[in-house]
């Protein structure tokens, strides 16, 4: 599964997490700007976080 994030009118980076919520973990990808595809595991109860 993969999930695009773009389209930000601000040039600011953001600190993108992905959540387990079954499992309570949480993994940072680093920060990101602009546009991005990132690869999600192929498991349920999972999300993305976005800090600016």
């Amino acid at each position: 599964m993969a999930w695009k994030h773009g389209g930000q009118s601000d040039d600011a980076d953001y600190k993108v997490e992905v959540i387990d919520t079954w499992n309570m973990t949480v993994t940072s990808l680093g920060a990101m700007r602009g546009f991005h595809q990132v690869k999600m595991p192929g498991k349920q109860y999972m999300a993305l976080g976005f800090v600016k």
